[in-house]
C-alpha cells in the first residue's frame, strides 16, 4: 500500500515593521480557491454519492434553520466543522445594570472541531519566501489589545501595514473606510485624520462611535510609486474581518 501524500499549505512572507527585530516577518497562507456550499455539493456529486444534489441542499437548509433556532434560544450547537455559541460583549456598570444596545452586544462564536484542527495541523507547510511586492493591505494591528488581524477598539490606535497604500491624490473619495458587514454603514476616515501616512504604513485612531459587529477595512488612493497620481482612485480591501466588541 502506497504512502498517502500529505496536504500542504503554501506560505508567503511579508515585512513586519512592528517586530522587535529588523528581520521579523509575518506569514500568510496562499488561498488557492474559494468553495461555496454549492461548490461542495457539486464536488460530492462528482465523486459519487447516493444522495442527490437537491436532497443535500434541502437537508443542509433544514439543519441550518434548526441550528439557528436553537442557538437563538441559548443552546451550544455542534454543526459540521464547528461548535457555535453566543457571547456577550461590552462592560456593565454595577450589579443591577441593564442591557444597553449602544454599549452591549451579542456575538456568535464559532470554534473548529478537534477533527478539523488535527487535519490542519497534520498538513505540511512550504514557505516560499518573500511575497511579490504588490499594492495591498497585509496586516491590521489593534494597539489597545495587541491583536493582529482580528479586532478594532473604538478610540484606540490602529496600525495598517502594506505596500503602496499611502493615501494620496486629488479625489474627494480618498481615505480609509470601515464597512459594517451587517448594516452596510460605511465609516469614512479622511486623509487628514491619519497620524501616519506612508507607502507601507498607516496609523489612525478608530472612531469612538463604531458600533459592535464585524467590519471590512479598505483604503482608497491614487498613489503610485512613480511619483504621479492614478487617473482613477483604487480601493484596496483587507482580506479579513475585524471585530468591534
Amino acid at each position: 500500500m502506497g504512502t498517502k501524500i500529505k496536504d500542504r499549505f503554501l506560505v508567503e512572507l511579508y515585512d513586519y515593521p512592528l517586530g522587535d527585530k529588523k528581520e521579523d516577518r509575518i506569514g500568510k497562507v496562499i488561498s488557492c480557491k474559494t468553495f461555496s456550499e454549492e461548490d461542495l455539493i457539486q464536488l460530492a456529486v462528482a465523486r459519487g454519492t447516493d444522495i442527490g444534489a437537491s436532497a443535500m441542499r434541502a437537508t443542509l437548509e433544514i439543519i441550518s434553520e434548526l441550528a439557528i433556532e436553537q442557538i437563538t434560544k441559548g443552546a451550544i450547537v455542534h454543526l459540521g466543522l464547528a461548535q457555535f455559541h453566543v457571547n456577550v460583549h461590552g462592560v456593565f456598570q454595577g450589579d443591577a445594570a441593564k442591557w444597553d444596545k449602544e454599549k452591549h452586544g451579542l456575538h456568535v462564536q464559532a470554534n473548529p472541531i478537534v477533527k478539523l484542527k488535527k487535519a490542519v495541523e497534520s498538513c505540511e507547510v512550504e514557505v516560499r519566501g518573500m511575497a511579490p511586492v504588490q499594492a495591498g493591505i497585509n496586516s491590521v494591528t489593534d494597539l489597545s489589545s495587541g491583536q493582529m488581524n482580528t479586532v478594532l477598539t473604538p478610540g484606540g490606535g490602529i496600525h495598517v501595514l502594506g505596500s503602496k497604500i499611502k493615501i494620496d491624490g486629488d479625489s474627494e473619495v480618498l481615505g480609509l473606510y470601515l464597512l459594517h458587514q451587517e448594516t452596510k454603514v460605511e465609516t469614512f476616515v479622511p486623509k487628514r485624520s491619519l497620524a501616519l501616512n506612508s507607502p507601507s504604513k498607516l496609523f489612525f485612531v478608530a472612531p469612538a462611535d463604531l458600533k459592535i459587529g464585524l467590519y471590512n477595512l479598505s483604503v482608497t488612493t491614487q498613489f503610485t510609486s512613480q511619483g504621479r497620481f492614478r487617473k482613477q482612485a483604487r480601493r484596496y480591501v483587507f482580506n479579513g474581518n475585524l471585530e468591534v466588541k
